[in-house]
């Protein structure tokens, strides 16, 4: 039995661990062993808890400086440090509190819905060669999938992470999003420095859930919580719950896989990108923070009856990524699968990623984007496009598509295949606007398009569908985004009331 005054000690030691409103003295669930640190920015650690207006400590690097507990929590500023390690992060307080082997270098945060959450243990490269998703400098943690009603402070981990960060050894990174795993990857090996990874994703939902609440209101005053406020298509209840916990910290940049939710009410949809990549922006307090995101692959998205939908979502990505600083965007309308919305070329998704980050963060955007159409002149019987950036000539590349679900990506006998220089996804339309399918031949940096329906076209279509097998491509192998010459509005359909705000509605009332 311990002596009684040491008893006494120990109660009271334990007291002060606690702050007056009973919380423990505690550092954000961001921070554990092995974690990334942003280099070339304050380093910012806080916490909650422990007796209102005592004194907190951090020390690393030989950097040490303070801060005050108060009822919100406690936060201290530390010098910014450059790309390195491994360090030793101590902090004092109520308790010591210690995390070794914490890296420097750049902290990027991936987020979307399913197809970014998809993790590298679905994905073929990874399981035929698990040893080759190795690096001991990209470090990743996947937050807890947890919506809340109003912006919570701290972060939920995944229950795979409940340790905290990961190291990239051998194994290791099965659970994470495999998109984000390829793009840090290739990252950490172009430039040289630590890389971490915050996966925070969640299928099924809408970009306004990751909104927060004053940005979605300024895209539509229409939105409304559902019955169920947990339910994948609230607005900003993933904001609330998986990023408004990490302002607080400096990062690099974000990378963003999201568009399918949106399918079925497109018309809404570049207002509210736009909003959220503002919004994201204006919450870390830093308007050249870079936002890249992948454009939607084919699929059929057979609910939609027009058959364009997802057409509309990658024109509002595309648009988004050229008038936006700092935003660009990977095409992958060649990497869908015909009955999958999950395909599973991911790690070249995150290879094009890659590619497009490093080269926007080089200043050499154009080396990582395909053929743009400069110029479009229609005569009797057929268009004439014209395209900038051919870098080496245009060409038709081979794109296979399976059929079926569930087959290793290119295995499927019965795919859907456009063969090499073989031009397919283009169309055409007359005075009338009625589009026709339509031959396509490339011509130096020209594409020659005609159809046997449209006797005097005036407008012409690239890729302009839920599924398509465009597969134009410049001499450096970056496909086209899919375009229009024409302005046409959005169909009617597509503009109804989306299928979430006709359910019934509730009155948040806390998380």
């Amino acid at each position: 039995m311990l002596p009684r005054l040491a008893l006494m000690l120990l109660l009271l030691g334990g007291a002060l661990l606690f702050a007056e409103d009973g919380s423990a003295f505690r550092v954000h669930g961001l921070f554990s062993n092995h974690m990334v640190l942003q280099r070339g920015k304050e380093i910012v650690v806080a916490g909650f808890g422990g007796p209102a207006g005592e004194t907190v400590t951090a020390e690393i690097a030989g950097h040490r400086g303070s801060g005050k507990i108060t009822a919100e929590g406690w936060r201290v500023v530390l010098p910014e440090l450059p790309a390195g390690g491994p360090h030793r992060l101590v902090i004092d307080g109520p308790s010591r509190i210690v995390f070794d082997d914490v890296l420097v270098g750049d902290v990027w945060l991936a987020s979307g819905q399913s197809n970014m959450h998809l993790r590298l243990r679905s994905v073929p490269d990874y399981t035929a060669a698990p040893e080759k998703f190795t690096n001991s400098q990209v470090r990743f943690i996947r937050l807890g999938e947890r919506p809340t009603l109003k912006p919570s402070a701290d972060i939920e981990r995944a229950k795979e992470f409940a340790r905290g960060w990961v190291e990239g050894a051998p194994g290791q990174a099965r659970e994470i999003s495999a998109v984000g795993w390829v793009f840090a990857d290739r990252l950490q090996r172009e430039f040289g420095v630590p890389v971490g990874l915050i996966h925070a994703a969640h299928g099924a939902t809408r970009n306004e859930a990751w909104m927060p609440e004053h940005a979605v209101r300024a895209v539509s005053e229409d939105e409304k919580l559902l019955a169920k406020a947990t339910d994948a298509k609230n607005p900003w209840i993933f904001y609330n719950g998986l990023i408004a916990p990490l302002i607080a910290l400096p990062l690099k940049g974000f990378i963003w896989y999201q568009g399918e939710a949106n399918g079925h009410a497109p018309f809404r949809y570049e207002a509210a990108l736009r909003g959220l990549i503002r919004s994201w922006r204006e919450a870390w307090r830093d308007d050249s923070l870079p936002f890249y995101l992948v454009q939607l692959p084919s699929y059929p998205f057979t609910t939609d009856r027009t058959g364009e939908s997802w057409a509309w979502i990658r024109e509002a990505q595309a648009k988004v990524a050229a008038s936006e600083p700092k935003t660009a965007l990977a095409v992958t309308l060649d990497l869908g699968e015909f009955d999958d919305i999950h395909p599973l070329q991911k790690a070249e998704v995150g290879r094009r990623l890659a590619v497009v980050a490093i080269a926007d963060l080089r200043g050499e955007r154009a080396q990582a984007e395909g053929p743009a159409l400069a110029q479009a002149t229609f005569e009797a019987g057929r268009a004439v496009l014209t395209f900038a950036n051919t870098r080496g000539g245009l060409q038709a590349k081979r794109v296979v598509m399976n059929r079926q679900k569930g087959l290793a990506p290119q295995t499927d006998p019965e795919a859907l295949r456009a063969e090499e220089g073989v031009l397919l996804g283009f169309s055409l339309a007359g005075a009338d606007g009625n589009y026709h399918a339509a031959e396509a031949e490339i011509r130096g940096d020209q594409v020659i398009v005609r159809s046997a329906h449209v006797a005097r076209p005036e407008s012409v279509r690239y890729g302009w569908a839920n599924f398509s097998l465009g597969n134009l491509a410049n001499g450096a192998g970056f496909f086209a985004s899919p375009f229009r010459t024409d302005s046409a509005p959005m169909p009617d359909a597509l503009k109804q009331t989306p299928y979430w705000a006709r359910a019934k509605a509730i009155t948040p009332a806390g998380d």
